[in-house]
């Protein structure tokens, strides 16, 4: 152990999960300390005990924690026999009771998703109330710092939780470097590799979204069906996510398949992650008119592979687009209907926003989010 090095801990099973949401902040923020402060920092993982696929495991120390009977059992009999010494300890998503125990001179709670917007608030279970009352009653107290992706998450996590907002920090999120503009002649092959994977053809609108309520699915439905009625476009729209919440996603697949237009909706379960770039540049338009995102990373990752944006009005979303998109009225399918023509019959618009979205997203980079975090724990 070097002394002068500061130790953070992440506790979590966030290295054995694919690389998104949540488990995608915690791996990107990791692997930036590790490849480029590793000379200041040393990192180590606290996760339950099981394979780890990451590269990130080969990298950095693990210590794993034993199964004990059950979840809160084993975490709990971790924490009060588990005696080494951090600089700072880092929680992704929940705190579980015990926690305190570890001896570490910062502790900190990264809450990727705000749950609450002006128009919406997703639906909690009962464990996920009994989680978020046992933060907002015990845990905050034995927090340093709670952590957000925007102003927006940052003010509705004081608010939901009663947490005092200077308790509250904010940490931006990026796309990597994966993600980029293409030239007329690149995206003509890139589209052919499309065809070739995924069996889609251009043009297309896009949506990276699961069939979830907060998703706006149904709404975006209404405004594609809207928008092909009245211009008789070529565009398909395509989904990138499929079915997760199950009554819901019934909901969506019965309003495509009594739609006149169903055979203008692709629905693609699964695309792999390295295919995801391709993804974008090839599509004239991101539609993500969302009702509540604690980012909204989709809108980034549009931006940085030069596709135009539409998103909306509410929540974090116009905190990201920082200008650079077309804000619409969620709840009002007229309004995406007309946005989606507008982009797309406005050539000098398209050309401005793309622009704006290139320039935009340059703004906000993992290493700048890694240099950020490592303030907290300092």
């Amino acid at each position: 152990m070097d002394k002068n090095k500061i130790r953070v801990a992440f506790f979590g099973d966030d290295f054995s999960r694919q690389g998104k949401g949540t488990a995608l902040v915690i791996q990107k923020i990791v692997e930036e300390l590790v490849e480029r402060h590793s000379d200041e920092v040393e990192v180590i993982l606290l996760r339950p005990e099981g394979t780890c696929d990451s590269p990130i495991c080969q990298k950095v120390q693990h210590i794993l924690i034993r199964r004990r009977y059950s979840t809160l059992l084993s975490y709990l009999w971790f924490f009060i026999t588990h005696r080494a010494r951090y600089d700072c300890v880092v929680f992704n998503r929940v705190v579980y009771p015990g926690f305190w125990f570890l001896r570490s001179k910062k502790k900190i709670l990264v809450l990727h998703d705000a749950s609450v917007s002006e128009v919406y608030e997703v639906p909690r279970t009962t464990v996920n109330h009994l989680f978020e009352g046992f933060f907002r009653y015990v845990g905050q107290y034995f927090l340093d710092f709670v952590i957000g992706d925007t102003e927006d998450a940052r003010i509705w996590i004081s608010r939901y939780f009663s947490v005092p907002i200077k308790k509250v920090r904010t940490l931006y999120l990026s796309a990597t470097d994966d993600y980029r503009q293409h030239s007329h002649g690149e995206r003509s092959q890139l589209a052919q590799k499309l065809e070739e994977l995924y069996s889609l053809n251009v043009p297309y609108i896009l949506d990276i979204s699961r069939f979830d309520p907060h998703k706006n699915i149904l709404r975006v439905l209404d405004a594609f069906f809207l928008f092909k009625e009245n211009d008789k476009s070529p565009h398909s729209l395509v989904f990138v996510g499929g079915r997760h919440t199950p009554d819901y996603s019934d909901e969506v697949e019965e309003k495509i398949a009594s739609s006149k237009f169903r055979d203008s909706v692709r629905i693609l379960n699964y695309v792999k992650i390295e295919d995801m770039p391709t993804m974008y540049a090839c599509a004239d338009v991101l539609l993500y008119p969302s009702l509540v995102e604690g980012f909204g990373l989709p809108v980034i990752e549009a931006m940085k592979s030069g596709t135009p944006v539409i998103t909306s009005n509410v929540s974090c979303l116009p905190e990201v687009a920082g200008g650079a998109a077309l804000l619409v009225d969620p709840l009002d399918p007229g309004s995406i209907a007309g946005a989606i023509q507008k982009l797309l019959s406005d050539r000098s618009l398209r050309i401005e926003l793309i622009d704006k979205g290139v320039r935009r997203a340059a703004s906000f980079s993992w290493e700048k989010s890694a240099q950020t975090f490592l303030g907290f724990c300092r």
